[in-house]
């Protein structure tokens, strides 16, 4: 353990001690330390566990004073995309129908706001995701239904723009531009839009 700043050491040290349990009730192995301090921007300490099948690690990253935690799967699948497999914290709790308030991240400065901060971190943690910690067949059915989630998401941003760029091109009148958008989510047009398509169709 050799983070350059007192902060990384009282937040490792603080991670250790409060996150005990995972050791004692979930059979992870003990913690390894990861920090880079080559620049400000990128000035960060991670403590990581692991069990045979799942991942949890609590990381700060120094220049913005945020303090966050991530959990997943172990995967030794060849090319498989490491963050595929994982949930922030705050995703976990959504699809755990946790109903608490949840802060994005913690900010704390100080060295007495990181143990108040990682102290409050770790009774979350504990009071609502433990069972799916001890048991991997959890958080694969949460990744798979945060990945329903995200591609949802992709696909209504994608649908928001292509609207968008559709409705500037019939305001300009440019209907082979229409057609053109129109045609790339045909089975998803509202009835306006189907006509809109249908009457640029018959303009070129």
């Amino acid at each position: 353990m050799n983070p350059s700043n007192s902060l990384g050491v009282v937040f490792i040290e603080e991670t250790i001690r409060a996150f005990k349990f995972l050791q004692e009730k979930c059979a992870f192995g003990p913690p390894s330390i990861r920090y880079s301090h080559e620049g400000m921007s990128s000035d960060f300490t991670e403590v990581r566990y692991e069990s045979e099948h799942v991942f949890l690690i609590v990381f700060y990253t120094h220049m913005e004073a945020e303090l966050s935690l991530k959990l997943g799967l172990l995967t030794s699948e060849p090319g498989l995309n490491g963050h595929l497999q994982q949930l922030s914290l705050e995703d976990a709790f959504s699809l755990a129908d946790v109903d608490t308030d949840l802060p994005g991240y913690w900010h704390p400065r100080l060295e007495s706001d990181i143990k108040k901060s990682i102290d409050a971190v770790a009774s979350l943690v504990r009071e609502h995701l433990l069972d799916a910690l001890c048991n991997s067949l959890i958080i694969s059915k949460w990744i798979e239904a945060q990945k329903a989630i995200d591609e949802k998401n992709r696909e209504e941003s994608f649908l928001a723009q292509k609207r968008k760029e559709a409705q500037g091109a019939w305001e300009k009148k440019d209907y082979q531009k229409v057609v053109a958008i129109y045609s790339n989510f045909a089975d998803h047009l509202c009835l306006l839009e189907q006509k809109r398509l249908d009457y640029a169709k018959k303009q070129i």
